[in-house]
């Protein structure tokens, strides 16, 4: 008979005997190093931290920063980590963490002076001293009603609103060094476990750098486009005073949701005018827009709204579909599983879309390809074409940014747009939502209505898009000759009463379930709002119906 101490533990395939009450830390320590840093496991199919402990027979599949769920727990570690240390050697200084740039994380410590490079590199030293010690993080649990005494104790008065709007019974805590703060998600055990970071100047702030998994980490270059529309966004809500859930929530209490859709709106209206406008102005020369940003950033409704602004300026678009140009599914490339990768910029033929584009621009006739996608092949049938002097050619599709595309087209006559839901508001101070939670929240709503996926068929799907955006559009962002965010302050609110519901329904025994606890740990801290008051042109209407530009 097997001694009543020992568990029998599995990983890939392999069985080994460990004590009752080992940790899965422990355990990890015992085996060889990884290729990449381990930062969490799931435990018999559910995701646990590294401090859980085992006391029966289990099987345990590691998950690394190889994956994005690994690297989400590897970067917001890193967060606690650096706030223990601001905590510790910048005490005058107020930390704030502000949302995702450069694979890494944007941060102010805000005084009454700018932070000083001096003051920087004490910040990083302090960091890789915590790390040297292996200083452990402690989750501890405490009921909601002594941390709301806890925050109002600290004259955190936003963040004891925040928990009495979720409704939680419980918060989670974690404890590193002398600083105690309630953080957002999953955690490492050990500051070991995170010992790759960087810290790099960056307009008023820093940013927090984790690793690069296909290269070193190359000293930043001071410069990003994308950060600065960022930044100037994250300036704009502040002084709206909507840049934490808090204050959305109170907004909404005090009646002021009219208000909030109406300045949320504008504002996105005028990143619009912005655009178009100066295209107008070089309209002479400008003969091609090419439109490109990630999944469910509201690329349909930017572009018919573009398109728009372009016909009441006496200018006439034309549009191409990009997938129209795909190559016969025989020569399809494949990806490492052996699967089709329609996503790959060589799913397209670059050689006949190049050559269309020239012609038209140069007021050729050309007949363009239609692409039969039942049958995986180019249809006999084309489509006749032709640009005149005053008309533009607008194009949307994820390789809209690669140099690759219309190369035959001269520079000074092409203009690049990247769009993304560059999400502004934040749970608190240290607790940023990601602009991928938000796009992933938007599609899930959209797939739900109008595409019968459900939640958790999206949710499974995700990880595939993640990898195909990573591949085929982030590193081609800087690019962009505009940056438009789509993102709206209050849209979380609106999706949450939609999604919510589908969401609790998953069950432990489906394999979306640990994801789906996680955004409804997000959702939860949102106090609803009624998807009627959103207005009819809005392109959140993209995502919950109503949009006067929605595809066929």
């Amino acid at each position: 008979m097997r001694n009543s101490k020992i568990i029998q533990i599995t990983i890939q395939n392999h069985q080994y005997d460990f004590h009752y009450g080992i940790t899965l830390e422990e355990i990890l320590l015992t085996l060889p190093p990884k290729t990449y840093p381990v930062v969490a496991a799931y435990v018999n199919g559910y995701l646990q931290e590294l401090s859980y402990m085992l006391i029966a027979d289990s099987e345990i599949r590691w998950i690394d920063i190889s994956e994005n769920i690994g690297m989400r727990i590897y970067r917001q570690s890193q967060r606690l980590l650096l706030l223990s240390a601001h905590n510790n050697v910048l005490p005058h200084r107020q930390l704030h963490i502000k949302h995702s740039l450069e694979n890494g994380t944007f941060c102010q410590s805000r005084g009454e002076n700018p932070l000083t490079e001096k003051e920087l590199s004490l910040l990083e030293d302090e960091m890789h001293r915590l790390i040297r010690s292996e200083t452990p993080i402690r989750k501890v649990t405490i009921f909601s009603e002594d941390a709301k005494a806890y925050y109002h104790q600290r004259c955190e008065h936003q963040e004891a609103e925040l928990l009495e709007a979720s409704g939680k019974s419980t918060v989670d805590f974690y404890e590193i060094d002398k600083t105690v703060e309630a953080f957002q998600g999953n955690l490492v055990s050990n500051c070991r476990f995170i010992s790759q970071f960087d810290l790099a100047a960056f307009e008023d702030g820093f940013i927090l750098r984790a690793p690069n998994l296909k290269e070193p980490m190359a000293p930043f270059s001071g410069k990003s486009n994308i950060g600065s529309l960022m930044n100037q966004c994250d300036r704009l809500v502040e002084s709206l005073e909507i840049s934490r859930v808090s204050e959305l929530n109170r907004a909404i209490d005090q009646g002021k949701v009219g208000q909030i859709i109406e300045m949320a709106e504008m504002m996105q209206t005028q990143q619009l005018f912005h655009i178009g406008q100066t295209i107008i102005d070089d309209i002479a020369n400008t003969r091609l827009v090419l439109i490109a940003g990630p999944s469910s950033s509201g690329k349909t409704t930017f572009s018919h709204r573009l398109s728009v602004f372009f016909r009441i300026n006496g200018v006439e678009p034309v549009t191409i579909a990009m997938d129209d140009y795909f190559v016969d599914r025989g020569y399809t490339p494949v990806d490492e599983n052996g699967n089709y990768d329609f996503e790959s910029i060589n799913a397209l033929d670059l050689e006949r879309f190049d050559n269309d584009l020239y012609h038209l621009i140069n007021g050729e006739t050309v007949e363009t390809p239609i692409f039969d996608f039942h049958e995986g092949v180019r249809s006999k049938e084309t489509r006749r074409m032709q640009m005149n002097d005053q008309q533009i050619l607008i194009i949307e599709g994820i390789h809209g940014l690669n140099e690759r595309i219309a190369q035959s087209v001269p520079k000074a006559n092409k203009r690049r747009i990247y769009i993304s839901a560059l999400t502004q508001i934040n749970i608190d101070r240290y607790n940023p939502i990601s602009s991928t939670d938000n796009r992933l929240i938007r599609r899930m709503t959209r797939d739900m209505q109008f595409r019968s996926t459900s939640p958790a068929e999206t949710i499974e799907r995700w990880e595939s898009v993640r990898t195909g955006e990573e591949k085929n559009i982030f590193p081609y962002q800087e690019n962009a000759d505009f940056f438009f965010n789509t993102a709206l302050i209050y849209e979380l609110a609106v999706l949450k009463p939609l999604i919510e519901p589908e969401l609790k329904k998953i069950t432990t025994s489906n394999r979306s379930y640990n994801e789906a606890r996680r955004i409804l740990s997000i959702l939860e801290y949102f106090k609803p709002i009624d998807a009627s008051m959103v207005a009819p042109g809005s392109l959140l209407k993209e995502f919950i119906g109503g949009s006067p530009f929605a595809e066929a």
